[in-house]
């Protein structure tokens, strides 16, 4: 029912101002590359905030790469066909995530319920982002990381490249060779993207695009990070919800703004902690371990949009699934209220940042099942579990 319901509201979306971003940037690298970033560094520098999607583009060159094959396309024809693409790969990430996770009886359907219920999954096919390629590549890697390390390294520098965030992956992989090839291909993909934009591009893209945007204001209620969900809760900061007609402004915080970015370096600090210490904790168990570390996707960030909490997906089921088979009744009670969280979209909650405290759960149950992964390394068994050793 949950996947019928995403089917039909996908089909039905109105508008992908993200899918058409993309393939105007598709459009612009092959015909007009030096405008690649024009709008987007004007709006920047204007206003201060990040630019409307749909005419902007933020991303490093080698996404619009994802664009190309569809740039001779009309622009809506070539929106559809790219959000076709997205979701087919997102299938072929969670076909491929529920081969690795090999849950067993019950689990089985809750795998797939948690899959289809999860909201961020859904805001990803709406939006028509780039995170089901990204998912495809990082689950991949994970498919690889025993088997095939350079291999795995690679798929993770290729999606590194595309955007920033996978590159948390390899913060859960001890292994010198995957960090190698992620840093070589990652790096030969930027540097053949930046290319065809000339020899001054680089310096422009990160001065002009990169830090004003990481600096730039989040008023969107859509915008759901730690870093948002500081400065709303303690410095009261405006945020702007839909209404009729138009939106509104709403302050719904403490008056301690004192105590917003101190909080914010502080849960930064913690999550990455947790994933170094759940990593040793687990014994650098080869699929818990990176998929945890690749989580922090969805919690470091100064802009995170609904379908950016994506990257919690995989460690979650995966929890999920181990802990249905522990029968660990708690952690399966703390992932049931993280998932509740995200009942209701942001800017239809109460707080918008429902979604980011129900993320922080949904880390916090995965960490706390790191001794499960631990013992079942050990045991040489599990779903998903088998140790380095025997995969070898």
């Amino acid at each position: 029912m949950f996947a019928l319901r995403d089917l039909v509201l996908a089909i039905g979306a109105d508008s992908r101002p993200d899918a058409l971003a993309l393939h105007v940037a598709a459009v612009r690298y092959l015909y007009e590359p030096g405008a690649l970033y024009t709008e987007s560094a004007q709006a920047l520098a204007r206003t201060g905030t990040l630019p409307v999607p749909g005419h902007s583009f933020l991303y490093p060159p080698v996404a619009a790469w994802l664009g190309i094959p569809f740039a001779w396309l009309p622009d809506g024809v070539a929106v559809l066909a790219w959000t076709v693409a997205d979701a087919a790969a997102l299938v072929a990430a969670l076909l491929i995530l529920y081969r690795l996770v090999r849950p067993a009886g019950l689990a089985r359907p809750v795998f797939w319920l948690v899959a289809a219920y999860f909201p961020p999954l859904f805001a990803e096919v709406d939006a028509g982002q780039v995170g089901g390629v990204l998912l495809l590549l990082t689950v991949g890697a994970s498919w690889a990381l025993v088997r095939r390390p350079i291999l795995a390294g690679t798929l993770l520098g290729l999606a590194a490249a595309v955007k920033y965030y996978p590159a948390a992956w390899l913060l859960g992989v001890w292994r010198w060779r995957p960090w190698a090839a992620a840093a070589v291909a990652g790096a030969l993909a930027l540097v053949a993207g930046f290319v065809r934009l000339g020899p001054q591009s680089v310096t422009y893209y990160i001065g002009s695009v990169l830090l004003p945007s990481l600096h730039s204001s989040y008023a969107d209620c859509a915008i759901v990070s730690v870093h948002t969900f500081s400065a709303r809760l303690f410095a009261d900061e405006t945020f702007y919800v839909p209404s009729s007609p138009g939106i509104r402004a709403v302050n719904a915080g403490l008056h301690l703004p004192w105590l917003a970015q101190p909080a914010t370096y502080f849960i930064d600090a913690a999550v990455v902690l947790a994933v170094l210490w759940a990593t040793r904790r687990s014994r650098a168990h080869p699929l818990y371990a990176p998929l945890l570390a690749l989580s922090l996707g969805a919690l470091l960030p100064g802009e995170v949009n609904p379908y950016q909490m994506l990257p919690l997906l995989p460690v979650t089921v995966l929890t999920i699934s181990l802990a249905i088979e522990k029968r660990r009744v708690e952690l399966l009670a703390l992932a049931a209220l993280g998932l509740l969280l995200f009942v209701r979209q942001p800017c239809y909650s109460p707080f918008p940042n429902l979604w980011t405290v129900g993320a922080l759960l949904l880390f916090a149950t995965a960490v706390a099942a790191a001794n499960l992964f631990a013992e079942a390394a050990e045991n040489g068994g599990g779903r998903g579990t088998r140790s380095v050793e025997q995969r070898r």
